[in-house]
């Protein structure tokens, strides 16, 4: 099960990254359903990365029989307050959320529809711009998983230590609201 989840993810970089392996394009290695997923995927990071200077990192799913779930993370390297994370993280989610849903040729393979951030992994890991790791107290991650945003600060005791927790609702509501 690890090694196939690891297989996945390692095929799906390739795919991401538009590479072929041993000659051969990577889509023949993946079911229709998977190689869709990762195209929109694909195209979400490439978006997302030249909107919001991120650089994809990663990405999976659990996407075997269908797309049950999808995931994408990114590095970002320059330093973020919760209320710049959540606006970060709210904006990125929603726009992925929007292509998976807008896709008519994934849309039939989707397990749930719509999808929803219950649905997503979505992780951004934070770093200064020469990517070194930020100060003890600083933001290192925020990531949605199971409808929920966590905030993450490189710990001062602990390596990591949870600075933030809220529904992906709330965060969008706040978002919403910050933006008058």
């Amino acid at each position: 099960m690890i090694k196939n989840i690891w297989l996945s993810i390692l095929l799906a970089c390739c795919v991401v990254l538009g590479s072929s392996y041993g000659g051969r394009n990577v889509s023949a290695f993946y079911s229709e359903h998977e190689t869709i997923a990762y195209k929109v995927t694909e195209e979400v990071a490439r978006a997302l990365s030249k909107r919001y200077n991120l650089d994809p990192c990663g990405v999976g799913g659990s996407i075997q029989d269908d797309v049950k779930q999808l995931a994408l993370s990114f590095n970002c390297y320059r330093t973020l307050s919760i209320e710049e994370a959540r606006d970060l993280i709210v904006s990125c989610a929603l726009e992925y959320l929007e292509a998976i849903n807008d896709d008519p040729e994934l849309k039939p393979h989707l397990h749930d529809y719509p999808f929803t951030a219950d649905n997503i992994e979505f992780s951004i890991f934070i770093s200064y711009p020469d990517r070194s790791d930020v100060e003890p107290g600083e933001l290192c991650s925020v990531y949605i998983l199971k409808d929920r945003i966590t905030y993450q600060a490189e710990g001062r005791q602990d390596p990591l230590e949870i600075v933030h927790r809220e529904s992906f609702e709330e965060a969008v509501r706040l978002v919403k609201k910050s933006k008058g």
